[in-house]
């Protein structure tokens, strides 16, 4: 797709326009901006969408906010817009006691303590050192006064306490590199985070759709069976008094024992659902949920011209975005290998083999040396390093390019079934009307002898199987906004913590 999209084409066409202010920023042969480095700055130039041999759309589009996101960010509470008081106790039960949740938390934590790790490199750093020893030399071959078998021998003790310390400057930025790197990455997981976050959200309101769906086919097989069960008891007394053959009758209890095995699976099916929303609730699986009333109105129509920068807030997307910058920053570390070393380290202490000296001044030491080290062969390991460091940028580079057409892939396929399933849900309630009036008449026409009775028993399948589908088709089309919301990372309008980044063109 390329070209400036038409006015005429809908609104929802221009999410794709996008792609290329976030294309823009990848490059498989270039770096992404990395912040400044001490005493090695680094410039990197613009990249290139064309070498990710990708149609790109032209047009307004949105950068991506690198960061972490703030407070409990989930899409600005989208899910309220079902308006469904259950469904808002259910999400916010489970963005407490979701397990999933805190394991991507302690991912989170995990990936904060390195950048800790990494910042502390370089950093000075200072140890303390106390010590003592014992030691005992013999002297072979000395002549000892006295007698000629003895052995002149010394045992001395030593004593000693210290401190040392040392920094390496980091002339190159290897060090920053390394601490900006696993800052990216620990903004990353704190996106990804967010992102299990929107999708345990999306879980929860799934499954409470399933749940109550499989309810309500639940208690339609009921009222179906206990039609049956009334047709068969009538069909007898007829079959009794002579007015009607076996046939009708056995035809009619294949219909009863029928619809007793569909209500034996579908209660199962209805206790599997809401077994499953309880873990995802952090409960115990015991089926306990309850899911009275009908399945939620479906929630208002979709705003016209939905802006397309709210792809671009997708945790996912950011968080590949994050991940290439890391992956981009690890080469300029990696390359900083190849550059001499330049450490400074000192110590000083007191030694003594007398406890009491260490007080004494006259016992003090003291070093310091600063030290230049500069690699000359190693076998083409730092070499190999940085090739490894490139092809793994290359690889976050494709990934996040991936995550950019499959986010606009689940947005479009998004769309376009939500109109697709809201006329069928229509019709299928139409259908479920003109269903239920044919089964009426055919009955009546069945007790005044104008049809047989396979002509009442197939209405009734028929007005069973229609509202079925009218059924299914009404949670489908609760499931698809939520996909809509999913793929649009939230709610229809950017949260405040998202937004264009300051100072970006």
């Amino acid at each position: 797709m390329s070209g400036v999209v038409p006015n005429t084409v809908s609104g929802w066409a221009r999410l794709a326009n996008v792609t290329r202010p976030l294309l823009m920023r990848l490059r498989l042969r270039a770096y992404l901006p990395l912040v400044l480095i001490p005493c090695a700055a680094c410039a990197h130039n613009p990249p290139d969408p064309a070498e990710l041999r990708l149609d790109v759309a032209t047009g307004y589009g949105a950068r991506i906010t690198a960061g972490t996101p703030t407070g409990d960010y989930a899409g600005e509470d989208w899910w309220r817009a079902f308006d469904d008081q259950t469904l808002d106790a259910l999400v916010a039960e489970a963005l407490v006691a979701n397990h999933d949740l805190e394991v991507a938390a302690a991912r989170l934590r995990a990936a904060d303590a390195l950048v800790g790790v990494a910042r502390a490199d370089g950093r000075p750093s200072l140890d303390a050192t106390a010590g003592t020893s014992r030691r005992r030399q013999n002297f072979i071959g000395f002549p000892i006064p006295g007698g000629d078998e003895e052995v002149l021998s010394s045992t001395t003790s030593v004593h000693d306490v210290g401190l040392a310390a040392s920094w390496e400057v980091d002339l190159w930025g290897r060090i920053a590199a390394g601490t900006y790197a696993r800052s990216a990455e620990r903004d990353a997981a704190a996106w990804d985070l967010a992102g299990a976050r929107l999708g345990i959200v999306a879980r929860v309101a799934r499954a409470w759709f399933i749940v109550r769906e499989r309810r309500l086919q639940v208690e339609l097989t009921e009222r179906t069976l206990v039609s049956f069960e009334a047709s068969e008891r009538w069909i007898a007394d007829r079959y009794e008094a002579g007015l009607s053959p076996p046939l009708d009758l056995r035809l009619a209890r294949v219909e009863v024992e029928n619809s007793r095995a569909d209500l034996e699976l579908l209660r199962d099916a209805y206790g599997r659902a809401r077994r499953a929303l309880e873990v995802l609730l952090g409960r115990y699986p015991e089926g306990a949920v309850e899911s009275p009333g009908p399945l939620t109105a479906p929630p208002p129509p979709v705003p016209v011209g939905l802006p397309s920068e709210l792809v671009a807030r997708r945790p996912d997307l950011v968080a590949a975005e994050l991940r290439a910058r890391a992956a981009d920053a690890r080469i300029d570390e990696a390359r900083a290998f190849l550059y001499p070393r330049f450490a400074l380290t000192a110590d000083a202490g007191r030694s003594s083999e007398a406890l009491d000296d260490l007080l004494d001044g006259d016992f003090s030491v003291w070093g310091f040396v600063a030290r230049l080290s500069a690699p000359i062969y190693s076998g083409g390991r730092r070499t190999a390093a940085i090739d490894g460091r490139a092809a793994e940028r290359d690889g976050a580079l494709a990934a996040f390019a991936s995550v950019v057409l499959a986010a606009f892939g689940e947005v479009e396929d998004a769309l376009a079934s939500e109109t697709i399933i809201a006329r069928r849900a229509e019709s299928l309630g139409r259908a479920t009307a003109e269903a239920a009036a044919a089964e009426s008449l055919a009955d009546e026409q069945y007790r005044g002898g104008l049809v047989d009775v396979q002509t009442v028993l197939d209405a009734r399948r028929r007005r069973f199987a229609t509202e079925a589908l009218w059924i299914a088709a009404q949670r489908r089309r609760l499931e698809l906004r939520v996909d809509l919301h999913l793929a649009l990372g939230g709610g229809f309008e950017a949260p405040a913590a998202v937004g264009e980044e300051e100072g970006q063109p």
